[in-house]
């Protein structure tokens, strides 16, 4: 029971960390003489948890810890799994949340998304492509998941880590396609071994995916319901890489 107990103050440490440095980066940037905004508050947040959970965990850092090598094959099924990902979430949020950009979406991430829709197109390819991914995955597949399977087991670490981070995203949209995302992150980690290859995957899912995103309605419903090309190389990449993965009698 102790052990549990130990496993869950941590891990709500975590995340209260997470959301502290959130809450504190407009004040940080305001001594700083910095312009207060989404994407300056995306970018120090990052910057400074990532530091914290390095700092924190730097025991972990060495060769055979969280930075492990992986190989040129892994890391091409990452990206199988990563462009998979893209392709289905999106054909996902079509059929799901019709027009939920126009008419559904909350006032406070509507608000959110035209505020990056106004920012620098680097700073914010910068905060949301990179470093964004960079700390939630020193969250969420660094502390979270490794502190669970070190104490309970690898598989509850799976599943807690990635309701997680379906959660953190505060609403409904995200959180629908994030679970599965975070489980996919998971079980990269829990066969290869490496948090580089969960880092990669989620910088390219956020950099790509923001292209989507970023299309008409009209257009998206023309890619994924009236062409079936698309969708059906998206279930053959997810197949092919799922495949390779749990393959893997599992590293970590």
């Amino acid at each position: 029971m102790k052990r549990w107990m130990d496993v869950i103050g941590q891990t709500i440490f975590y995340i209260a960390l997470y959301i502290v440095v959130s809450f504190l980066s407009p004040f940080i940037l305001g001594l700083m003489g910095i312009e207060i905004n989404i994407i300056n508050q995306i970018i120090s947040s990052s910057i400074i948890f990532s530091l914290i959970v390095l700092i924190t965990n730097k025991d972990k850092l060495n060769k055979k810890g969280w930075f492990t090598k992986f190989s040129q094959k892994e890391l091409i099924k990452t990206l199988e799994l990563a462009f998979a990902s893209i392709i289905l979430v999106n054909l996902f949020l079509v059929y799901l949340f019709p027009n939920f950009m126009d008419n559904n979406m909350p006032e406070v991430l509507k608000e959110q998304f035209e505020s990056i829709a106004l920012s620098s197109p680097l700073l914010a390819l910068l905060a949301i492509g990179i470093l964004a991914p960079i700390a939630e995955e020193l969250l969420f597949r660094g502390a979270i998941y490794n502190l669970i399977k070190d104490s309970i087991g690898k598989y509850v670490a799976l599943f807690v880590s990635s309701v997680l981070f379906a959660l953190i995203h505060l609403n409904i949209y995200q959180a629908s396609y994030t679970l599965f995302i975070g489980l996919f992150l998971g079980i990269i980690l829990m066969k290869i071994g490496s948090l580089w290859l969960p880092i990669i995957f989620h910088i390219v899912y956020n950099l790509f995916g923001g292209i989507f995103g970023a299309f008409d309605q009209k257009l998206m419903e023309l890619l994924f319901l009236k062409t079936y090309i698309i969708p059906v190389v998206g279930i053959i990449l997810l197949i092919d890489s799922l495949r390779f993965f749990l393959s893997k009698g599992g590293r970590r």
